[in-house]
């Protein structure tokens, strides 16, 4: 309850407009903030809580009874904005409204652990996060084709005479982060990612095209580096591609970075960038999820609607354009998925899935081996349904029963 206090006290003080003393204790600021929710219109108030992180929330709700009604009002408002459905049933009455509260702070939670990711598997090495928070790897630093890969485990330098060389054959921490909690990972074929809970992000692996995002075009990093450029912003999900990475920030930027080609960074050109760049073509887009394929990149709204760019020769962006699909260099709706809302997305070698909030799986683009699913190799240049889930008794309304795919 503390740090929701905390946050709101900045409004109390601008809102007086009154000199802030020089030194003024954490009890008097969450006085001030009380005193504040409490003198001002219940709709004012909603629209402040729906600021706070659903742990604060939670924790509001255990402390002061009295702000019950305006949890449950912030909460529903903040869904409504984010495109999700509430339950078609809730406890009824205004006895329940402590009740209510809960559910609705149940599915907060749930929707903020859909960008998460405590595992990840590249091509030839894996990622755990712990329990804890601790981050470990296993796996080779050589690719398939027998090249050496050096640094992508995280570990430094790794004996290359002892055998397996280049190798760790079991889940093991990182040194480098022994004292940072992780919050999710991406394993891409070339570099390693991950999210602290503080929002920082750290990269590793090889950098010869800028995809470690430090800014400079080095051959490779052996252990976790905090990549600075986007320090000033709370990341809260990333990806790895082959070559290119992708971020999403809290505020919905969405920054990308490393090899350009086929305008997979999204920024309207081919340029390659070892720094992270905000794709502007995004802004105002309010982003929930991003993916980053081999080629090409895709990005979810908070109203269902995807976005895909960068290479799409055989279909994989979704636009259409048989037998020749195009590329492109800048973010497009997928017209295909128009009054379809998405829940999930994910991107693959040269395919594409998404997960519907109705729970229809949809798959597009290279149909080689049969990996799209639709009984056949045939690639398709649009999304077609591969798989209707239908909800389980007692769905919300929100999401199917497995809310990602990948």
């Amino acid at each position: 309850a503390g740090a929701a206090f905390d946050t709101m006290s900045s409004s109390a003080s601008s809102c007086r407009q009154q000199p802030r003393p020089r030194r003024i204790t954490r009890a008097a600021s969450r006085a001030a903030a009380a005193a504040l929710l409490s003198d001002s219109p219940g709709e004012v108030v909603a629209h402040i809580l729906k600021q706070c992180e659903p742990r604060d929330l939670g924790a509001l709700a255990c402390t002061a009874q009295w702000l019950h009604p305006l949890l449950e009002l912030a909460l529903r408002l903040r869904a409504g904005e984010n495109g999700h459905a509430l339950p078609k049933k809730l406890p009824l009455g205004d006895d329940s409204c402590h009740r209510r509260v809960q559910v609705l702070l149940s599915l907060e939670r749930r929707r903020a652990q859909l960008g998460r990711r405590t595992i990840a598997a590249g091509m030839s090495h894996s990622l755990f996060i712990s329990p804890e928070g601790t981050l470990l790897s296993c796996g080779t630093e050589w690719d398939v084709d027998g090249n050496p890969t050096p640094g992508l485990l995280g570990h430094g330098e790794l004996a290359e005479e002892e055998l397996p060389a280049n190798s760790i054959h079991v889940p093991t921490p990182l040194p480098g982060l022994a004292s940072v909690r992780i919050h999710s990972v991406a394993a891409g074929v070339s570099l390693s990612l991950a999210v602290t809970s503080e929002g920082e992000v750290y990269s590793w692996g090889q950098g010869n095209m800028g995809q470690l995002g430090h800014g400079t075009w080095a051959s490779s990093q052996s252990t976790p580096r905090q990549i600075t450029a986007l320090a000033s912003e709370r990341v809260v999900a990333v990806e790895a591609g082959f070559i290119h990475a992708l971020a999403l920030a809290e505020s919905g930027a969405v920054y990308s970075w490393g090899a350009g080609g086929d305008g997979r960074l999204g920024h309207g050109s081919e340029e390659h960038l070892s720094t992270p760049r905000r794709i502007e073509a995004l802004a105002g887009r309010h982003v929930r999820a991003v993916a980053a394929g081999y080629e090409s990149s895709l990005a979810l709204t908070a109203d269902g609607a995807v976005l895909s760019w960068g290479r799409g020769a055989l279909g994989q962006l979704g636009h259409g354009g048989n037998p020749t699909p195009r590329s492109e260099p800048l973010p497009h709706v997928i017209d295909a998925f128009r009054g379809t809302p998405i829940a999930a997305v994910t991107a693959g070698n040269k395919r594409s899935l998404a997960l519907s909030r109705s729970g229809g799986v949809y798959s597009w683009g290279d149909g080689a081996g049969g990996q799209l699913g639709h009984g056949d190799e045939t690639h398709e240049d649009a999304p077609k349904l591969a798989r209707e889930h239908p909800r389980s008794p007692g769905s919300t309304g929100d999401h199917p029963r497995s809310p990602e795919i990948t």
